[in-house]
């Protein structure tokens, strides 16, 4: 990879100078395009990452309330799908072997680390409350992107709402 980029700049400076001998335009352009290829290679597994999305219920259960997660990755796979009781907890951590999610009980705010990565903290976008239990869904987008509109969210509160209804 060193003597790629070195090769690279070599051509890039030799194009820019004066004193050296020409270079055929061909030659730059198939190493700017073999160079591009190779940023893009590193920049677009990172934009693959875009978007997870979670789904939380919180329900009465028989002894105590319920909180039922599914959080589910850009492709709409899911990541986790729990349910967990809880009595008297303001806090909760849910785990699995790709991550964790976090939640505190009177708040909107959640917590995510997936696949070695702590993604932050965020805010569910809609909450719905019923006669049993509320509803709450939400997306964190790691590109910075406007991608998690309500488009997006609809077609995701039909997947979340057969998911946790299971």
């Amino acid at each position: 990879m060193a003597t790629f980029l070195q090769q690279t700049v070599s051509i890039l400076l030799r194009t820019t100078s004066p004193s050296a001998p020409p270079i055929p335009k061909a030659q730059v352009l198939q190493q700017m395009k073999i160079t591009l290829t190779c940023l893009a290679a590193l920049i677009l597994p990172n934009v693959a990452l875009a978007q997870h999305y979670a789904c939380m219920r919180v329900f009465a259960g028989h002894y105590a309330e319920v909180l039922h997660v599914a959080i589910f990755d850009s492709n709409r796979n899911i990541i986790m799908d729990e349910t967990k009781s809880f009595v008297g907890n303001d806090h909760f951590t849910m785990k699995n072997g790709r991550g964790r999610f976090d939640w505190r009980r009177y708040s909107d705010n959640w917590s995510a680390a997936f696949d070695g990565r702590d993604w932050g903290t965020y805010s569910f976008q809609e909450t719905w409350s019923g006669l049993t239990s509320d509803f709450k869904i939400g997306c964190y987008d790691l590109s910075h992107s406007d991608y998690c509109l309500e488009d997006s969210l609809a077609d995701l509160k039909k997947k979340c709402l057969r998911k946790i209804n299971d």
